[in-house]
């Protein structure tokens, strides 16, 4: 699932760090529970894909990772993309 660092991880007014209430909604849409392996990545060296490592552990997740060099590495060494976007059922909490 895609997360926009200023749409998804950011409260929108305050340009704070997201709510616990909004937190959770979001990984519930993504399918996370606590069995889910999260791995981030972004564009840009992962400024935002650090950002978002930084709050889902700021609210207790244990298992997250950033891939190493992000998006920009992954081209880079030629590896396999596509465009196709997974579905998961919603998460329970």
């Amino acid at each position: 699932m895609l997360f926009h660092w200023k749409n998804d991880i950011n409260e929108p007014i305050s340009r704070n760090i997201l709510s616990r209430q909004i937190y959770e909604e979001l990984s519930q849409k993504a399918g996370i529970n606590n069995d889910t392996t999260l791995i981030l990545y972004g564009d840009f060296n992962n400024w935002f894909a650090a950002f978002a490592f930084w709050a889902f552990k700021y609210y207790g997740y244990n298992d997250v990772r950033i891939l190493n060099g992000g998006r920009k590495k992954w081209l880079v060494e030629d590896r396999p993309i596509s465009k196709d976007v997974p579905e998961y059922a919603r998460a329970i909490s």
